[in-house]
């Protein structure tokens, strides 16, 4: 999960966020995604006015799958 300090946010009106998921995380408990690192989120969190926020990031995984033309 990403936390974020909203003292820091009013202060400096945006934010960086970093966080992963780990491969045995109960977020993907029940999927069949088999991932060979952790999920890295990275962001930023701005304040936009009146308790609104808006947030840009990107994820990236790298995941082990078998190739479905083989199958």
């Amino acid at each position: 999960m990403l936390r974020v300090d909203l003292r820091e946010l009013a202060r400096v009106g945006a934010v960086e966020t970093r966080g992963e998921l780990k491969q045995d995380d109960p977020a993907l408990e029940g999927t069949d995604i088999a991932l060979r690192e952790p999920v890295v989120v990275r962001g930023r969190l701005q304040l936009v006015g009146d308790g609104r926020f808006y947030w840009q990031g990107r994820a990236g995984a790298v995941i082990q799958s078998e190739c479905r033309r083989c199958l």
